[in-house]
């Protein structure tokens, strides 16, 4: 064919990309963006004899591709004319970091595309550090990484300016861009917009910005930048946007952005700039370029003079609504969902049939009271699959001769199976196998359990076997027992008794979890008088879950106007609440648990309310302390290991060391030495089972379940991140079970490894003996639930340690985020503890406090809050 130009842009296409079009010889510019293509982009198209030899331009933007950077941006050496290249928008994922040729993309794309001058790989999934062969694409004039998961360090960034010198557009938002803005940028006297939001970015704006002339775009949103606003910025006549907000940016506005004749977009809210908006913007439709209508200004009315601002805070003239949103569960007790009291409940009677949620996932993460002679959970080839949609293969049949088949489909991770036989009930032993596909071959099973299921041995609803979790139940003593409840959500919308006459609702939206519900059409135009609330609030359903720890946020907003068609201030309203049972025992807990929220409150009025933040102290107990309760870590009750049958779990760490120097008194085999700091472990159990089999470095924990009478470990140097499998370092076998003759004790060496914690069922209860408590303690701040005021925090002061030996740090901004909205969490700093719970039986005592200051964005009205932890150790 001799087409030359293939636009297929804005079309419902679904499906694969055509390897046909790789037929195609004369074809220039190929534009298939805004369509649903999914899979990856055939090889046949990019390899070496592709015939698409004479392509120039592609844009595959705004689709569904995956893929990954081993198979999907390598594009040979077929491509040499290429100058446009956008993939911006899809869901290719993979390193870009890595030092091998393979899967370097940006080393593929600089040496197989030499005319390359436009990239966008923006919104996509890769990651990794920003490699070398970017700054060797020498032609480049746009380029677009902005929220592609590619990060830059503060090395990388200022290389970018001197080796691209031709840039036009530059968009590295959201890229973890660190460091200071170079003075080197204003060398490239060509670029036309330049995008830098959502980074760590630092210090001044250099005034060399003002060489950019012809820029038209800056943006520098949402850094940490400080200093006054070079008055060079005027210098850039051709500008149409500049966003400076959410900065810590102080001084004076200049007076010289005044002669930006051609700026549209203005905005300086969120920093601490003063002054006054020079009237030539405002005056901007009267002025010599009448075909520019005036700017949008947004400011800090507090602090700046605006004649023609933009902003929420600026002028109402008394018009306020508000809304708040109630939840009302459909067979609890309790009034509100907020309050709910979850427990686990007990099946008191055979069950007639039983529904489970495939999760996914390992043995390890069981949590059941079954005897462990009746509950069994063994994995292979890693176990089942995690991600949620994924699919397997499971069969349910009886454990007599497996002739009663109660469930053999196909299910995705997330979804549910049914066990049932009617008219019968189900039998009291059954078999869960999962496979990895329809083929029931031994090589295929990824997981087999094996449990019972009459209720008279400890059958509780969210009890999890493996992989799979028991969601419902019936039997006709207590009929249909579920995990999921309906939840009725009321919004209560009103105009406030200050509102200056009626008010006219313009729109209500609700953002949830679960979806987003609009009542605009309803209720645009409906009319409300000052303290008049809607007759008949608007609501909606949602089908909640108690088997699994769910916050859930309702996000409501409510926009008015006057009888005037002035806007009014707008509402807003987050109501949130936690459902679900805690943790499993052996699952990191965070303590202390925050309390439901579930007051919601009027939107404030900024000019009189000051802000409302929240301290945070959060302390994890990530391994050990038996309870997994920072507020109480006890001490094992017992060193040594014995139980009936097998321990449920044991934990090692490795430590590195030769078999001379193991201080186990059991009689092992052990050959060689490890002591590098990065090894390849794997574990065997004696029934063949893979207990560990990854990369493990030096002070790793290394937990195992699925333990059985003996282990046999292996110990291997790693070469190009697999183990050189030919020359072991160390190998040795020990027996595993809790025994006199197993005798294993906590802080026991078998040579590289060092036992740390083992659990064990006692009379159906577990147990869990550690060595140390591996505590981690966060210092953090938030917004007050059901405040929506941003508040840029300006100090924070932490303490902690021992009680006998406390240290305290002082912390000023730049913050990132800052300042924090309602969905924000500021993280000041993280403490690691590794607290030993064998040197003594003293009690010893651990505090932690976080003192925080903060004030309103649109003023200066402050807020403090204070938070604290105590752990003890006895």
């Amino acid at each position: 064919t001799t087409l030359t130009k293939l636009n297929l842009q804005n079309n419902d296409f679904l499906g694969p990309l055509p390897s046909e079009i790789g037929l195609m010889k004369s074809l220039r510019d190929w534009n298939m963006s805004n369509n649903h293509v999914f899979n990856k982009i055939p090889a046949s198209l990019w390899q070496d004899g592709s015939q698409l030899q004479n392509l120039e331009a592609l844009d595959l933007s705004h689709n569904l591709l995956t893929g990954d950077t081993s198979d999907t941006l390598l594009f040979g050496a077929s491509w040499k004319k290429l100058t446009s290249l956008r993939l911006g928008k899809n869901f290719i994922r993979g390193k870009v970091d890595d030092s091998t040729s393979k899967i370097n993309i940006f080393g593929a794309i600089s040496r197989n595309l030499p005319n390359l001058e436009e990239l966008d790989v923006s919104s996509n999934f890769f990651s990794g550090t920003v490699p070398n062969g970017l700054l060797d694409m020498r032609n480049l004039k746009v380029l677009n990484l902005g929220k592609s998961g590619i990060k830059f360090d503060s090395r990388s960034f200022p290389n970018v300016t001197p080796k691209l010198p031709h840039l036009e557009q530059l968009d590295l938002s959201d890229c973890n861009v660190k460091g200071s803005i170079p003075s080197t940028i204003g060398l490239l006297n060509q670029l036309k917009s330049i995008v830098l939001d959502s980074n760590l970015l630092e210090g001044q704006i250099p005034s060399e910005v003002g060489n950019l002339v012809a820029l038209n775009e800056l943006s520098l949103r949402s850094n940490r930048l400080i200093g006054s606003v070079p008055v060079e910025i005027g210098n850039l006549n051709a500008l149409t946007t500049l966003h400076l907000e959410y900065n810590a940016l102080t001084g004076t506005i200049p007076t010289e952005l005044g002669g930006l004749v051609h700026l549209k977009e203005l905005y300086l809210y969120g920093t601490f700039l003063e002054g006054t908006i020079p009237l030539s913007l405002c005056d901007m439709d009267q002025a010599n370029t009448s075909s520019i209508d005036t700017p949008n200004i947004r400011v800090d009315c507090d602090e700046v003079v605006c004649h023609c601002c933009h902003h929420p805070t600026c002028d109402y003239d008394q018009c306020y609504v508000n809304v708040g949103a109630i939840c009302t569960p459909d067979k609890y007790s309790t009034e509100d969902c907020g309050s709910i009291a979850v427990t686990k409940t007990r099946c008191e009677d055979t069950p007639l049939a039983q529904v489970f949620r495939y999760t996914g996932g390992t043995c390890e993460q069981s949590d059941n009271l079954q005897n462990p002679d009746f509950f069994q959970c063994f994995d292979f080839q890693g176990g089942p699959p995690v991600n949620a949609g994924e699919t397997s293969f499971i069969t349910v049949t009886d454990i007599k001769d497996g002739s009663i088949i109660y469930h053999a489909n196909t299910v995705a991770v997330g979804d549910e199976f049914t066990v049932a036989d009617p008219p019968f009930g189900v039998e009291a032993n059954i078999n869960i196998t999962i496979w990895r596909s329809t083929n029931t071959s031994m090589h295929n099973m990824l997981q087999t359990v094996v449990f019972n299921t009459i209720c008279d041995q400890n059958l509780f609803l969210m009890d999890r076997f493996g992989a799979s979790q028991l969601v419902v139940f019936v039997n006709e003593q207590q009929g249909l027992q579920s995990v999921f409840f309906n939840a009725t959500f009321t919004l209560i919308v009103d105009s406030s008794i200050s509102s200056n006459g009626t008010v006219f609702i313009e729109s209500l939206t609700s953002n949830t979890n679960h979806g987003k519900f609009n009542f605009t059409d309803d209720l645009h135009g409906w009319a409300l008088e000052p303290g008049e609330s809607l007759t008949k609030p608007p609501s909606f359903e949602l089908v909640l879950d108690i088997s699994v720890v769910t916050n859930n946020v309702v996000s409501t907003i409510l926009t008015a106007r006057d009888s005037a068609g002035k806007p009014c201030q707008m509402a807003s309203d987050i109501f949130s609440f936690t459902t679900g049972l805690a943790l499993p025992p052996n699952v990191p807990t965070r303590d202390p648990t925050s309390a439901p929220t579930r007051t919601p409150v009027p939107t404030p009025d900024p000019e009189d309310t000051s802000c409302a933040i929240r301290a945070i102290v959060d302390c994890i107990v990530l391994n050990g302390g038996l309870l997994l309760d920072c507020n109480n870590i006890a001490r094992p009750t017992s060193t040594k290991c014995l139980t009936v049958g097998y321990p449920r779990g044991l934990g090692f760490i490795y430590r590195g060391g030769d078999c001379v120097s193991s201080t186990t008194s059991q009689t092992f085999n052990c050959e060689g030495s490890a002591d590098l700091d990065e090894v390849w472990i794997t574990i065997i159990s004696e029934n063949s089972n893979i207990l560990w089999s990854r990369i493990t470095t030096r002070g790793t924990i290394i937990d195992l379940r699925g333990i059985d009478n003996a282990m046999e470990v292996s110990i291997y140097e790693v070469v190009n991140g697999r183990p050189d499998i030919n020359n072991p370092l160390q190998t040795m076998s020990f027996a595993s079970s809790c025994t006199e003759t197993s005798d294993l004790n906590l802080l026991d060496t078998f040579g590289a490894l060092e036992l740390i914690e083992f659990s064990v069922v006692v009379n159906y209860r577990l147990f869990t003996m550690s060595a140390f408590a591996f505590v981690e303690i966060v210092y953090a701040v938030q917004l007050q639930s059901g405040s929506s005021l941003p508040a840029y925090v300006s100090e924070a002061k932490h303490v902690g340690g021992p009680n006998n030996n406390q240290v305290q740090n002082t912390l000023h901004p730049p913050f990132d985020p800052n300042p924090i909205g309602p969905k924000d969490t500021l993280e000041f700093a993280t403490e690691s503890l590794v607290l030993n719970l064998l040197d003594g039986s003293t009690t010893t005592g651990y505090s932690f406090e976080l003192e925080v200051r903060a004030r309103n964005v649109f003023h200066n009205r402050y807020c403090d809050d204070i938070a604290s932890q105590e752990i003890t150790v006895g």
